[in-house]
Formats: structure tokens, sequence, C-alpha cells
């Protein structure tokens, strides 16, 4: 077992933490200052996407939802996608396909 603390900071207006890789792919904890975006672009893999603090606007293709607690996304590869912080947010980002630079 493998336990990881990846407390929020909120230090710098985007931070991108790597907090796990395995062989079939990578658990990555995005944080985002109030505001902050995240610009749209294209998944390079299947993604699980959950918001752990705070409330995210994701966008995705012509869709538009809130993430918060509670709430997950998927994403298939391709997808375009991005993300604003409506308010101080973490967002763990499960990354799986089999490839490690997914």
């Amino acid at each position: 077992m493998e336990i990881i603390n990846y407390a929020s900071s909120y230090e710098i207006p985007v931070a991108k933490k790597m907090l796990l890789q395995f062989d079939t792919g990578m658990v990555m904890n995005l944080q985002l200052k109030k505001g902050e975006k995240i610009p749209r672009h294209l998944a390079p893999c299947e993604a699980i996407i959950v918001v752990t603090e705070g409330e995210v606007i994701f966008r995705s293709g012509n869709d538009e939802k809130v993430l918060k607690q509670g709430i997950l996304a998927k994403l298939e590869v391709e997808d375009d996608h991005e993300f604003e912080a409506v308010e101080n947010s973490s967002i763990v980002v499960v990354k799986v396909n089999g490839k490690l630079n997914c």
C-alpha cells in the first residue's frame, strides 16, 4: 500500500503535481485559484476527473457542466476540454489507458 498526501496550498495560480504512476496510467492533482483556467486541449488518454475541493466549470466539446465534490467526469481519448475554477479548487485526474506518458 502507498499513501500520498496532496494538501491544498493555492500558492500559485495553477499547480500540477504528479501523485502516482503505475503500469497502466497515472494520478495527478491540479489546483486552481478562483478564476484561473486550464486552456482547452485534447485528452491524450482516457481520464477520470474528480473534484475534491471547490467548484469548476468543465467544458468538453459544446457541453458545459459544473463539477464539485460528489461528481466525476470521464474523458475519452482526444476529447477536447478545459477547466475554469469558480472558487479555489483541487482536482484529481486519473489517466488510464496503458501508457505512462498520456
